[in-house]
């Protein structure tokens, strides 16, 4: 019996590795690539109007976590699988695909050789994107142990860091003090002095995106 062609849509702002991935895929006898997108906005779209097998989906697109977003590029169709990419590979990352329900998960720095096997695994139902997640309130990222409500707070810090951080202790329920106290020991953790430098840490290991 003739093996079905696995459709795919590569999602990647990244136009050099895109193309790259595109190319290196194009000499699958299974494989068709049915669209490369750059564009956050056009995935979106193009998503809701049309059919295909997987997307293969870059976490970091154009500065959006795309996987916080996967509800929202998957709207009501539901049949297509996605397999993430990323050249972050720490516990937070792959918690937050585990979460999001993804396929699969490959490193940007995989060779290209894999992601031909990783796709027809994913469309077979064969291998799916699976993570141990321990019963514990830590993650170890660069191998430092966040709490969640240490992370929570590094995003809060990042994300309205054009206001006073009264104001951000409110946003939280925390007291001003609180939040301080918070500050101080992510400064410790991550030894780093001045909050630029700590989001800085965030943005390098994949907590801010």
């Amino acid at each position: 019996m003739k093996e079905s062609t696995i459709r795919i849509v590569i999602a990647d702002d990244n136009i050099f590795f895109s193309e790259t991935l595109s190319n290196s895929l194009k000499t699958s006898r299974r494989i068709t690539i049915v669209k490369v997108i750059n564009n956050y906005s056009y995935l979106l779209d193009y998503c809701k109007s049309s059919s295909f097998d997987i997307l293969i989906l870059d976490v970091n697109f154009g500065g959006i976590n795309t996987l916080e977003q996967i509800k929202e590029i998957r709207h009501s169709i539901s049949d297509f699988k996605i397999i993430v990419l990323t050249t972050l590979e720490n516990n937070y990352i792959k918690t937050l695909a585990h979460n999001a329900n993804i396929n699969a998960f490959i490193s940007k720095n995989s060779s290209f050789k894999n992601f031909e096997s990783v796709i027809e695994d994913c469309y077979e139902n064969l291998s799916f994107f699976r993570i141990a997640i321990e019963e514990k309130t830590s993650i170890v990222i660069n191998g430092i142990s966040f709490t969640e409500r240490k992370i929570e707070i590094l995003k809060a810090l990042y994300k309205f860091s054009y206001e006073n951080e009264k104001n951000i202790a409110e946003k939280l329920n925390i007291s001003y003090e609180t939040l301080k106290s918070h500050k101080r020991e992510l400064f410790e953790m991550t030894d780093t002095h001045r909050l630029v430098d700590l989001i800085k840490f965030g943005l390098k290991n994949g907590i801010l995106l």
